[in-house]
């Protein structure tokens, strides 16, 4: 028998490719990336109750970053963020565009981040689910992640089953 946590689980799963827009037939993607697919700079990271992991496009899997419920601390504080099942925070690499400018890094970054968001939604949209993509993000997030050097955080993004 499916039950609705497994048929939510089964289409967060399939969110997962949504950001990065992953054609699985096409071995594609319908997101930016560049050096003809080998540079995806946006790295996204998976915030769930059971830790946060960091979504592998290549390969199509969540590999495990670090322990702890951190959804509440992806936000400056809307109440929502912390009960939503999976919040994902995108994070730009600076250091795959070391001879680009900081405004053509800001402009690709806001860019990438918004057509990951944009997947998210017309997955969402087709699942019955909900999603809020949120600029409201704490400065100190990246460091509680632990991201690496040269990655921004841009936004966060909510996912979860709307209100009834």
């Amino acid at each position: 028998m499916i039950t609705p946590i497994v048929r939510f689980l089964t289409g967060i799963s399939r969110t997962y490719y949504g950001p990065l827009g992953a054609l699985i037939a096409q071995s594609a993607t319908a997101a930016p990336c560049h050096a003809g697919g080998d540079a995806y700079l946006l790295d996204i990271y998976v915030v769930r109750t059971d830790g946060v992991w960091r979504y592998e496009p290549k390969r199509h899997r969540l590999v495990f970053h670090m322990d702890g419920d951190l959804r509440g601390q992806t936000t400056t504080g809307q109440p929502f963020v912390a009960k939503a099942p999976v919040n994902f925070v995108y994070a730009f690499d600076t250091t795959k565009m070391p001879n680009a400018t900081d405004a053509e890094k800001n402009a690709t970054s806001g860019a990438t981040a918004g057509v990951a968001a944009q997947n998210v939604y017309l997955y969402c949209a087709s699942a019955g689910l909900a999603t809020v993509f949120r600029e409201s993000v704490p400065a100190v997030l990246a460091k509680t992640l632990r991201l690496p050097y040269g990655q921004v955080i841009q936004f966060a993004q909510s996912v979860g089953y709307p209100r009834v």
